[in-house]
């Protein structure tokens, strides 16, 4: 027996959205995130155009707050809503294409799914200790010319002993 079809808004677009199973072709490319769509999985879509955005984007809130920046609120921006200073994530340093949580206050910017990421994580089978997102470089080298630093965004995760 068929589900009743439910039509939802989003913040982010104009139509309603159709929660639906993706097809075997996988041509869906989300909205939010810009990764694909893998087939067979749920997530919602515009009947009238295009759009169409994982569920775990769909979901993800307007505002967080997060270590990354504790003295502010990050707000969830659209992909119109184009980096004034820069357009490279400060977690992983890549280009940031679809929407991003930014804080205004100090020009930073984030992928969506960066801020998404575990802050702690406990994986038994293959590390005995809780693995934690290091938000800030362990020491604070810059180079004597530029006065850039010399890392490059988070570490992926820092070994808690």
């Amino acid at each position: 027996m068929e589900q009743p079809t439910t039509l939802l808004k989003h913040f982010s677009h104009e139509h309603p959205l159709e929660y639906v199973e993706s097809s075997f072709d996988g041509d869906r490319v989300c909205s939010a995130c810009k990764l694909s769509i893998m087939p067979r999985n749920f997530f919602y879509e515009c009947k009238l155009c295009r759009f169409s955005l994982h569920k775990v984007c769909y979901s993800m809130p307007k505002k967080v707050m997060h270590p990354a920046d504790p003295n502010h609120c990050l707000k969830l921006l659209t992909s119109s809503t184009v980096a004034e200073k820069s357009d490279e994530c400060e977690a992983c340093g890549r280009h940031i294409a679809g929407f991003h949580y930014s804080c205004t206050k100090c020009s930073l910017y984030y992928h969506m799914l960066c801020v998404a990421l575990p802050l702690s994580l406990k994986m038994e089978s293959s590390h005995p200790h809780v693995l934690k997102l290091e938000l800030k470089p362990l020491y604070d080298f810059e180079c004597d010319v530029c006065d850039r630093p010399s890392y490059n965004g988070w570490d992926s995760a820092a070994i808690e002993g």
